[in-house]
């Protein structure tokens, strides 16, 4: 996959999210991610709707993902949360969210800042 820009978030945390987001984007051994699930009592806590809804990279990712299943489907339950995992996920994922964090760790690893 051809390398992408690390995207800036437009969106604007609280100040205890965005202290949580620049520690997590200092880690080489963590990725953190943003996710979209269904909050209603159909489907079990953390169910993703789809696929694509598995982890963003970016909150305003999620945040689209998240209006279009609304979009989609009214009368269910949304909800962005957040997260992370140990970057040895990353070692056969080939998704976008995968792609940008090897990026942001190797800019880390050869000393520069993600």
């Amino acid at each position: 996959m051809p390398k992408q820009n690390i995207p800036t978030p437009k969106t604007q945390l609280t100040d205890e999210q965005q202290q949580w987001l620049d520690s997590a984007l200092k880690q080489t051994r963590y990725c953190h991610y943003f996710t979209v699930s269904i909050a209603d009592k159909t489907s079990p806590i953390g169910y993703h709707p789809s696929r694509s809804s598995e982890k963003f990279y970016t909150v305003d990712e999620a945040k689209q993902h998240k209006a279009e299943l609304e979009q989609q489907y009214p009368d269910r339950d949304y909800i962005v949360t957040s997260g992370s995992t140990y970057a040895d996920e990353l070692v056969f994922n080939f998704s976008r969210w995968a792609l940008l964090h090897k990026q942001r760790i190797e800019q880390l690893l050869i000393g520069g800042e993600a």
